[in-house]
């Protein structure tokens, strides 16, 4: 299914953004723990790669 492709594809793009955006504006900071930030960038990356497993997989059918 194309949609699990795009889903990816376009949290792909919004972290490179995120990344260029953090690292060009280093006084931006998210309200929360260091850990609750690390949780739940790890999350966004586990969906992001479960997003090109499911394309994946589900294109050979």
């Amino acid at each position: 299914m194309k949609k699990f492709l795009y889903i990816g594809m376009t949290m792909l793009i919004l972290m490179i953004v995120y990344i260029f955006v953090g690292l060009s504006h280093p006084e931006y900071s998210l309200p929360f723990s260091l850990i609750l930030t690390y949780i739940l960038y790890f999350i966004y990356i586990v969906i992001m790669i479960m997003m090109f497993i499911l394309y994946f997989k589900n294109r050979n059918k």
